[in-house]
């Protein structure tokens, strides 16, 4: 399934990986890709990854 997603996003499984992790922060870019993967707003992605830190 990762490896499904990551070529979703067209990043590598383990990007998706740490991503998942957390060991991968979730940039500007990344939560407009997950967004648009996930239709979950881009607002969600961005302020969990803000929350987080």
């Amino acid at each position: 399934m990762q490896k499904q997603f990551a070529g979703q996003l067209d990043v590598s499984t383990t990007f998706v990986s740490k991503l998942i992790r957390g060991k991968k922060s979730v940039s500007v870019a990344m939560a407009l890709m997950l967004e648009e993967a996930l239709q979950i707003d881009f607002s969600f992605w961005f302020n969990a990854q803000r929350n987080y830190i």
